[in-house]
């Protein structure tokens, strides 16, 4: 039980028995947590990895005894030693994307190519991490709607000037070949 994926699998149970199981509201949980429902309902289904560092800035410990104690203080021993055995942080997103004619790699190379700093960088653009990343890496699609509602255009110009200055056209090419309308950002072929 070493492979990450073998973590990530015992740890999206063990969550999943600390908030009730199947009976557990979903989105409710995922406000508690801080992250949205459809990475909650993968990673208690094991298809998410989380990080011991997305553990702490988000709180789940507090979060978990606070609002479940019952399934805390039957799990929480198995949880802390599942907990122990994630990676530590998520916060870079070094890996040069693999499609570099896309909007991910664009975005990408703006926000400071293998040195960016994730965390830092979804802060800044207001979406969460684990999506921008998705974005980057070509495993989700975003829109026009997206990135014009949450002003991604003045984020990039005012916290990575360089990058726009270098980028910006690129940016602009991709960012008009993207879908226009927003619902719910969908998985790329």
């Amino acid at each position: 039980m070493g492979t990450a994926t073998a973590i990530s699998k015992r740890f999206g149970v063990l969550l999943s028995h600390i908030l009730g199981g199947l009976e557990a509201n979903q989105r409710v949980a995922a406000e508690r947590l801080g992250v949205h429902v459809c990475m909650l309902n993968a990673i208690l289904h094991g298809r998410q990895r989380v990080s011991q560092r997305l553990l702490a800035n988000k709180r789940w410990r507090d979060v978990l005894e606070k609002y479940y104690p019952g399934g805390w203080k039957q799990h929480s021993a198995a949880f802390e030693r599942c907990a122990a055995r994630l990676r530590v942080s998520r916060g870079y997103c070094s890996s040069e994307p693999r499609n570099k004619g896309g909007f991910g790699y664009v975005l990408w190379l703006i926000l400071g190519g293998e040195g960016m700093d994730l965390m830092k960088a979804s802060e800044q653009l207001n979406i969460d991490h684990t999506y921008l990343s998705a974005i980057i890496h070509g495993r989700m699609r975003t829109s026009q709607q997206t990135v014009n509602k949450r002003e991604w255009r003045r984020g990039l110009m005012e916290h990575y000037a360089e990058g726009w200055r270098q980028h910006a056209d690129e940016f602009e090419k991709y960012a008009a070949a993207l879908p226009v309308g927003a619902g719910r950002p969908k998985m790329s072929a």
